[in-house]
């Protein structure tokens, strides 16, 4: 065995990238919120459903500049269930629905205040993923999760772009048809989200 003579993983400075910039690409509004904004907040913790095994609630929503974004919660814990089914129902809440065929999962749709129905662009038919859509639109996204061997606490996050302020009452739609929800809404009042605080750049 020999001693290694000193500075053998010295390979000195790398500077073959100090020079290079990276750009960011831009996130179409449509996708998701403004990730700059602090968006003003309504609380509403109102339940949409409860039953002896599930209950959903739509925390708030979140007021933008160009929109609003519905936090839902849902929340299930195991009655009877073996461990083998309790662990499958986990997992299928991770599998992505196939695109040929409409899941009876958490549907999310949103009525505005002029009677436009907004629903998510998966389920939009005349949408082409390759073309921008224009607003008003919906897109909903996980919001993470994670449970034990006795509950599962999961979460929807819904953004809806309108490309300007909100206007008038929103009212937002819930279906889940293999839990033995038929369609619920709740709307929200025009003067509960005038009431947030405004929204507010990260930065000036």
């Amino acid at each position: 065995m020999h001693v290694a003579s000193a500075g053998f993983f010295d390979i000195g400075p790398d500077d073959s990238d100090s020079e290079r910039v990276i750009e960011v690409p831009r996130t179409p509004p449509w996708l998701q919120p403004p990730q700059d904004v602090m968006p003003g907040r309504v609380v509403l913790d109102e339940i949409v459903h409860r039953d002896d095994a599930m209950v959903i609630l739509l925390r708030e929503v979140r007021v933008y500049p160009e929109g609003a974004e519905f936090r839902i919660r849902w929340v299930r814990r195991r009655r009877g269930e073996t461990e083998r089914e309790w662990h499958r129902w986990i997992q299928d809440r991770h599998m992505p629905p196939s695109n040929d065929v409409e899941p009876d999962d958490l549907h999310v749709g949103v009525r505005l205040a002029d009677g436009t129905r907004v629903l998510p662009l998966g389920m939009r038919r005349a949408w082409q993923p390759d073309v921008e859509p224009s607003p008003p639109t919906l897109t909903v996204l996980g919001g993470g999760g994670g449970g034990g061997v006795d509950q599962y606490d999961s979460a929807v996050n819904a953004w809806l772009w309108l490309g300007g302020p909100v206007e008038g009452d929103l009212e937002t739609v819930l279906q889940w048809r293999a839990i033995g929800l038929g369609e619920r809404s709740v709307r929200v009042p025009a003067d509960l989200l005038q009431s947030a605080p405004p929204p507010r750049p990260l930065w000036p």
